[in-house]
């Protein structure tokens, strides 16, 4: 009989380990991932003779044109890597949509498909570190669709960005997603005294 007790709590004590070592396991993986932990967007700037610079901003004043302005925006992702060992081969998928609105009205604009999608490899993310990575919108892709929204009647009061870490085997998705806007302005604020 006392066999029987023992073998049972030994089975017991095992399984509970067992579950431990799973929860461990678990919480560990999910906490050792390549997350975003920012993103946002950036803004052309081209001075003469100098290369292209990029500025963070928070809106963009973007008036409807047949011909756009020649700054170009892109969005940018922080992927942090709170491992004590380098990840390489990241995937980045992303999409990128617009709220159009019809040109002339004030009211808020409607959300689109995605006018865009791509994808961007990240090689290797340093262990413990944060690496900023631009998620750059193909200029042609973009002229067009505005040139197209804008013969069309309509002009973006908005952009959108999503995007996620393509998971692997194993891996959650937990902050691995991340979406952001750009608000556009059509005329200047007006500014009170």
């Amino acid at each position: 009989m006392k066999n029987r007790e023992l073998l049972r709590s030994d089975r017991i004590t095992t399984m509970r380990l067992i579950l431990a070592a799973c929860f461990l396991s678990i919480s560990t993986s999910a906490f050792s991932e390549v997350f975003i932990s920012d993103a946002g967007w950036e803004l052309s700037i081209r001075m003469r003779k100098q290369n292209l610079q990029y500025h963070r901003v928070d809106h963009w004043m973007f008036p409807p044109n047949p011909v756009p302005k020649r700054s170009r925006p892109r969005a940018f992702v922080a992927l942090k890597n709170p491992n004590s060992k380098p990840e390489h081969a990241i995937l980045l998928r992303y999409s990128v949509d617009a709220r159009l609105r019809k040109i002339g009205t004030t009211a808020d604009g409607i959300w689109t498909v995605p006018f865009l999608t791509d994808e961007k490899r990240v090689p290797r993310v340093k262990a413990g570190e944060t690496l900023d990575v631009p998620l750059t919108l193909n200029r042609a892709a973009l002229g067009a669709y505005l040139k197209k929204m804008y013969n069309a009647g309509f002009w973006p009061d908005a952009f959108r960005v999503r995007v996620m870490v393509e998971p692997r085997p194993g891996e959650g998705l937990d902050r691995r997603f991340r979406e952001t806007t750009l608000p556009i302005s059509w005329r200047p604020e007006v500014r009170s005294k």
